[in-house]
């Protein structure tokens, strides 16, 4: 009996110095990062810096983790979109070979979108924060849900500087063509321009439409139930000594003596 106990405990002996020779060796293994999985393209977006991917070739490519990206660029317009999430699926437009139709993007969203701004050599930045996105590709629209923080910068129309556009809302929508942005639901923000001073001039409101193709950003506000406000504040000329008051009249000249014929 004491010979078949020895043998069954050396039988054990042998079982866990395996398992503990293979656990060794797993843990040894390197593991890839994020950022060192091979991107994948999928249609016509790319897809980086997942943990976790799942694809349904022709028809979805879902992908997971904290820092996972899908980007979408247009060499031919300048265009680049960018969304970053928790997890993210794309899928391929029906009847389509490799055209996306719409990427939908869940938890700690981040998006980033940049293109022409219509001056030469000037860029347009939209970049947002929130619960939920999605990229409607194929008509070219941002959803988010949010609660949302979004910002927009581009030149001023007359080259002395910035517009920015800055705050909080519910949920927004941005139009990549018309270049408008929408926010709904309890809208705080504020405009900066080279015409007001350093801080800003700040508005709420139930909806807020920015419209940022025209010569100058546009800010239109529907507030229903009259709970918004509007602060416009305006930056301080500062007054050059040689500036003359145009309110100053010129003493009246002395009207010279008409001689009689």
């Amino acid at each position: 009996m004491v010979t078949r106990s020895l043998r069954i405990s050396a039988t054990v002996a042998v079982l866990v110095s395996g398992i503990l020779r293979l656990a060794s060796s797993e843990q040894a293994a390197p593991q890839l990062k994020p950022a060192d999985r091979q991107p994948i393209v999928f249609g016509d977006v790319v897809l980086s810096n997942y943990t976790q991917a799942s694809i349904t070739f022709g028809i979805s490519a879902m992908v997971k983790g904290p820092q996972t990206v899908v980007e979408s660029d247009d060499a031919k317009k300048g265009t680049k979109d960018r969304l970053q999430a928790d997890l993210i699926t794309a899928y391929i437009l029906p009847m389509s070979k490799n055209q996306v139709e719409r990427v939908v993007a869940v938890g700690s969203v981040r998006y980033s979108g940049s293109s022409p701004s219509g001056i030469p050599g000037g860029v347009r930045v939209i970049k947002a924060t929130a619960a939920k996105g999605t990229f409607h590709k194929t008509k070219g629209i941002i959803e988010l849900d949010g609660p949302v923080t979004f910002s927009g910068d581009q030149p001023s129309s007359d080259g002395t500087g910035r517009e920015m556009i800055r705050g909080e809302a519910k949920r927004a929508l941005y139009d990549l063509e018309r270049r408008v942005l929408v926010l709904d639901g309890g809208v705080t923000a504020v405009v900066t321009t080279p015409r007001t001073p350093p801080e800003g001039s700040p508005f709420s409101g139930e909806t807020v439409t920015v419209d940022m193709s025209t010569k100058d950003t546009l800010v239109q506000i529907d507030d229903k139930e009259q709970k918004g406000k509007i602060e416009i504040r305006i930056k301080e000329r500062v007054k050059n000594p040689d500036d003359k008051n145009p309110d100053d009249k010129k003493p009246a000249g002395k009207v010279p003596d008409r001689k009689a014929p």
